[in-house]
């Protein structure tokens, strides 16, 4: 019951859908939120400086995805690029300006929250917190591989579509990569949704608990994926309209690739769905391992392979293919060891 006290939510004994909704829904708001502010960002360097200026800032992002959270690098700067692009003119410019303070505010900011009251208490909890800290990161590696994995994905996909299309290509693409944090966050949000009360009941022993939500997560992620592909593949033209012309060479490479991209969400969702509930148990190292298939090790080869068996869509079903297999190897693993 400590556990109860503590958050409101009984992990032991409450009904697992009951308890995976009162996690899901708000943290679904506050993931989508932030994958809204992503999108919106995108909108406004692509209204305000047009297919170069989104193919500039997709060149950049994997650096800056490494160094930086997605939400606290873009939930502040949002609003200031929109006054530094269209109002004074400033371009890629103003929009670099916005991030890099949105940055050096968002520090300040963790910097009054965390008061010297709090920074004593980290110095004398100092030797438990060291204690852990081996535990802490190889639990949380892959969640930070993944950060790696979404760089390595933007950094070849833009070698790639460069080859290819030319700056053009790197603009559509980039179109592809502003929505990727809307599947990425709808998943991550079913997986965080359910990792708590699999972690807890894993801990005291409760199988039939922890299988009932991992199935729970999987049938959400299964449902949530295919909204996204449903709808980026549907709605291709609308959403390519909303950051450039779909009249331009850009858009329509884009509409022409986007609905092939889209199938990805279906296989990335489940995929997180099972990082996710590796991570749970403690199976820290699977998780990984999983992670870096899916991010690097099946995705580098098949943007370079897939191009050059079909190089009019072949880099488009890079990402989508390289999900399916690491599906098919999840699926192969959970057999083989029944």
């Amino acid at each position: 019951m400590q556990q109860m006290d503590k958050t409101g939510l009984d992990y032991a004994k409450g009904r697992i859908g009951k308890l995976f909704r009162q996690i899901f829904f708000p943290t679904l708001l506050g993931m989508m939120f932030t994958a809204l502010i992503t999108i919106v960002d995108g909108i406004f360097v692509g209204k305000g400086v047009g297919p170069d200026g989104i193919a500039a800032v997709n060149i950049i992002a994997p650096l800056y995805m490494v160094s930086t959270g997605i939400g606290l690098m873009l939930g502040i700067g949002a609003s200031v690029k929109a006054v530094l692009i269209f109002p004074c003119g400033m371009g890629v410019k103003g929009a670099a300006i916005a991030t890099a303070g949105s940055i050096a505010v968002g520090g300040v900011m963790a910097l009054v929250y965390f008061r010297f009251s709090y920074v004593l208490k980290l110095v004398a909890d100092m030797q438990d917190y060291c204690k852990n800290l081996s535990r802490v990161i190889a639990i949380g590696s892959s969640a930070f591989v993944t950060e790696i994995a979404m760089s390595v994905m933007m950094l070849t996909g833009n070698f790639v579509f460069m080859r290819y299309f030319g700056d053009a290509g790197v603009a559509a693409y980039s179109i592809a990569c502003y929505l990727f944090p809307l599947m990425f966050m709808m998943s991550n949000a079913v997986a965080q949704s359910a990792q708590p009360i699999i972690s807890y009941n894993k801990g005291i022993g409760a199988a039939d608990r922890v299988e009932g939500a991992f199935l729970l997560s999987k049938r959400v992620a299964l449902l949530c994926g295919t909204i996204v592909t449903v709808g980026i593949f549907t709605f291709s033209g609308n959403l390519i309209s909303m950051f450039i012309p779909l009249a331009s060479e850009a858009g329509e490479i884009a509409s022409k690739g986007l609905p092939i991209y889209s199938i990805c969400s279906i296989f990335f969702a489940l995929n997180i769905a099972y990082i996710g509930y590796y991570q749970s148990i403690g199976k820290a190292l699977r998780a990984m391992v999983l992670t870096l298939l899916r991010g690097a090790i099946f995705l580098v080869p098949l943007f370079f392979i897939l191009p050059s068996v079909f190089p009019s869509w072949g880099m488009w079903a890079a990402i989508p293919a390289s999900e399916l297999l690491t599906y098919l190897v999840i699926v192969a693993t959970v057999k083989k060891n029944r």
